[in-house]
């Protein structure tokens, strides 16, 4: 677990039928992938509903009109025009999701990047940069990581894209078939479990289970 140190006992934590926690369906918009209209452009993203509705968009495309590193590297981020642009996007994407675009709690919007050689060296399938409320986020919110997990499972998305190019590059994926995620604080594992008809039965996240503390009560 990032930010712990050492390690410990492995445990998988099952999210059991994530699918359309909030608009009743994992793909909302009806596909894997949209074209959303915005005020600066056009721009692809994925509309994914598991534990929490999340929109996806792929970096490199922000990249083309935006001044992306700035806005991810400084604490706190400065550039009103990314901040306009991402949340235009979310906007979008609720309309897509038949959500209400003016509330900023969902869609939550993450930013989704190929590792580079560094970290894919680590077995990192997929890098993300997270909002929340407008804000980026520290880590990842558990979860957009769980949706993220979900959404890397289902073919055609913006995620599952990601994941099969790093995978085929390294000649491999994280055991288990759980994705690893990148994060601006650390790594962590999730993952997704289908049924034959293509619902899926649990979303997962790989946590750690030590003893943080020992006691004796005297009476």
């Amino acid at each position: 677990m990032a930010g712990v140190p050492g390690i410990a006992s492995k445990i998988i934590l099952d999210f059991v039928n994530p699918s359309g926690a909030r608009t009743g369906k994992l793909l909302p918009s009806g596909s894997p992938s949209d074209v959303l209209e915005i005020p600066s452009g056009t721009i692809r993203a994925s509309c994914v509903d598991a534990t929490n509705p999340t929109v996806f968009v792929n970096s490199s495309d922000l990249r083309d009109f935006l001044p992306l590193d700035d806005y991810i590297h400084n604490s706190p981020p400065t550039s009103s025009i990314v901040s306009q642009t991402l949340e235009d996007i979310r906007q979008r994407a609720a309309e897509k999701m038949g959500l209400d675009p003016s509330t900023q709690a969902q869609p939550k919007i993450a930013m989704l990047s190929v590792p580079d050689s560094i970290v894919e060296d680590e077995g990192v399938d997929i890098v993300v940069h997270a909002l929340s409320m407008g804000v980026l986020h520290r880590a990842v919110p558990m979860t957009v990581g769980l949706c993220l997990g979900v959404a890397a499972r289902v073919q055609g998305t913006l995620a599952w894209e990601i994941v099969q190019s790093s995978r085929s590059r390294r000649g491999g994926g994280a055991d288990g078939g759980l994705v690893r995620i990148r994060h601006p604080s650390g790594m962590v594992d999730v993952g997704a479990e289908f049924a034959e008809d293509g619902t899926v039965r649990s979303a997962k996240v790989v946590r750690t289970g030590r003893r943080l503390m020992k006691g004796v009560v005297w009476w």
